[in-house]
């Protein structure tokens, strides 16, 4: 009973669980998920050609920013609220990848002005130039434990903007922003605002790097 547990759990959580169970705190760690070797972050080479595949295969403009969704439950994984945020800030593409249906989202970008600024994708089987071509990951999720894309997006190199709804929004820290809430569309459209900036996305690709 006295020995170190080794537990997979969020950091905000574990006081409540220590609790519960009657543990020493002390005595329980916090043990990450992680990602496949695969997702490392792109030479500048490598990001510059993944950039213009990207841009050609959605038909983003050369200065638009690529802002990447990516999940199957969309409402779930809160695609209205980067819809919403998007509409804002003119200069983004919305490039959304999974597998699920694109049709009850249309009437919503159209009356949202999003013409010729969102793609759906559909399934994609190789994530990982996706990762490396877009120049953001959303991820406003209104539940997530830990959501896989945000770690495999900050191992590869690409900022984040977040969910305090998801456990893996512990992991952002400097690679990107954490939204005050799951639904915080004024939050994200100035996240979203913040990225035309050169000197602050750099900032994020390279703390985003040394996930």
């Amino acid at each position: 009973a006295g020995s170190s547990r080794a537990v997979a759990l969020s950091g905000r959580v574990r006081d409540d669980f220590t609790r519960w169970l009657g543990l020493d705190p002390s005595g329980v760690a916090i043990v990450s998920n992680g990602v496949a070797d695969s997702f490392r972050p792109p030479s500048a080479a490598e990001r510059g050609e993944a950039r213009r595949a990207l841009a050609r295969r959605i038909g983003a403009r050369g200065d638009s920013a690529i802002v990447l969704f990516c999940a199957h439950a969309f409402r779930l994984k809160g695609l209205e609220t980067l819809l919403r945020a998007a509409a804002g800030v003119p200069g983004t593409h919305v490039a959304v990848a999974g597998c699920g249906d694109p049709r009850p989202w249309l009437p919503l970008a159209a009356e949202l002005g999003l013409h010729g600024r969102l793609s759906f994708l559909g399934r994609v089987s190789d994530v990982l130039p996706l990762y490396w071509g877009a120049t953001i990951l959303v991820h406003p999720s209104r539940y997530d434990p830990c959501s896989l894309v945000v770690l495999e997006a900050l191992a590869s190199g690409l900022p984040v903007v977040g969910s305090p709804a998801d456990g893996a929004s512990e992991r952002i820290g400097a690679g990107g922003e954490v939204l005050s809430a799951p639904d915080d569309v004024n939050g994200l459209e100035d996240a979203l605002e913040r990225l035309a900036d050169p000197v602050r996305r750099r900032e994020l690709v390279e703390a985003a790097s040394a996930f």
